[in-house]
């Protein structure tokens, strides 16, 4: 199967969505439109990388509505496909608990591992990865490094050591948010080590059991929060999977707690994305936030709450069609989380326990002189557009 080229964007076009009701609607008649539409405009042979991602979870919606038709074989082989390469990446993942437990490291899974793993996911199958995200303790980053490269994972961007070795050793956790590894076999792992300011993710993890073992994933309400402001952001690949893994979360959730979920947001500079996430979820498939208790009412809470210029124009930013605004933008956004992280994790230095945000990037990126930070800025993510 080809996979088409496509543009990119930061929410689904036309078509997509039409794969997206196919897959995920609990009403068979607006799953057999949908599909039946679909089919007249595209092709099973020529889908982009994400609606493709979506084909085991469509096989199966199809057929628990009753709906079989001439593609229903080759769809249940894409299925089996993504289970074979699931169950790679969980052998994979299961390496990678064993060297950091080994080391004492522990770790948080986040997004799509602690969706399957949590059982948000009736099969592991529905929820194709090529990928597994882990959070770290920030005082962890080096040696976490250096594990993962021992255990023959490398860096995806070998530049990025570069920049670490010319950062402060106690600034790093602050000027990078996250590293990305991958292996011979083209598996990645995303190195994070903070998540959003405002909270500690490790004090309100929760236990799930994975293949016989004990790990630790986001709650309920982080993950929900997690899956939706990460996935508003403009990506290569088409953004569907977010949009299922929500639907997922709400379908196996009896109630949300909608007033913690404010407040995190809230906390955590994501409110607008929470909205804009939330009122395309209403749009698009109403029926799983309709069984939500009190939805109405959050929705028109939340719309009452006055969103800064700086969310507002940020995530313009990240949403835009243009490489290095969204760069630019997601720089802008990381570094302001790291901001707060620092502050928040030395409150009492006498002379700099909350310097000023441009003192603060002078001094993770090791600059002589705070008038360099501007330029910096926008060398650094001229430099990140270049290579991604």
């Amino acid at each position: 199967m080809k996979t088409r080229n496509y543009q990119g964007n930061s929410l689904p076009n036309s078509s997509q969505k039409l794969l997206l009701t196919a897959a995920l609607s609990r009403d068979p008649k607006q799953v057999g439109s949908a599909w039946t539409t679909w089919r007249q405009y595209e092709s099973i042979d020529n889908l982009d990388a994400g609606s493709l991602k979506l084909i085991p979870l469509l096989s199966y919606n199809l057929e628990s509505c009753s709906i079989r038709d001439d593609l229903t074989q080759k769809l249940r082989g894409i299925r089996r496909k993504a289970s074979f390469s699931n169950q790679l990446l969980f052998y994979f993942a299961q390496q990678v608990i064993d060297v950091m437990e080994h080391q004492g490291i522990p770790i948080l899974f986040l997004k799509g591992f602690s969706l399957v793993a949590d059982g948000f996911y009736s099969s592991p199958c529905f929820r194709p990865m090529q990928d597994i995200d882990i959070l770290i303790p920030s005082n962890s980053i080096t040696l976490a490094i250096n594990i993962l490269l021992n255990a023959g994972w490398h860096i995806k961007y070998p530049e990025i050591m570069n920049r670490i070795n010319e950062t402060p050793k106690d600034m790093i956790q602050y000027r990078f948010g996250s590293i990305a590894f991958h292996n011979q076999y083209g598996y990645e792992i995303d190195l994070h080590w903070f998540l959003f300011p405002g909270y500690d993710p490790w004090q309100r993890a929760k236990t799930a059991y994975f293949q016989g073992r004990e790990i630790q994933t986001l709650n309920k309400i982080d993950l929900l929060l997690h899956v939706i402001s990460h996935g508003l952001a403009w990506n290569d690949v088409p953004p569907l999977r977010w949009i299922a893994d929500a639907c997922m979360i709400f379908a196996h959730s009896e109630s949300i707690n909608w007033h913690e979920l404010i407040q995190i947001a809230t906390c955590s500079h994501t409110l607008l994305s929470l909205q804009v996430g939330l009122k395309f979820l209403h749009n698009l498939l109403p029926e799983y936030l309709a069984q939500q208790p009190e939805y109405d009412l959050v929705v028109h809470s939340i719309s009452k709450i006055k969103i800064s210029w700086q969310q507002t124009a940020l995530l313009w930013g990240m949403m835009h069609p243009s490489k290095p605004i969204r760069v630019l933008s997601l720089n802008i956004k990381n570094y302001q989380v790291a901001y707060h992280y620092y502050c928040a994790n030395y409150p009492c230095q006498a002379d700099f326990a909350k310097p000023d945000w441009i003192e603060f990037l002078r001094v993770i990126w090791n600059l002589p002189y705070r008038s360099q930070v501007i330029a910096y800025l926008f060398s650094s993510a001229w430099r990140q557009f270049s290579i991604k």
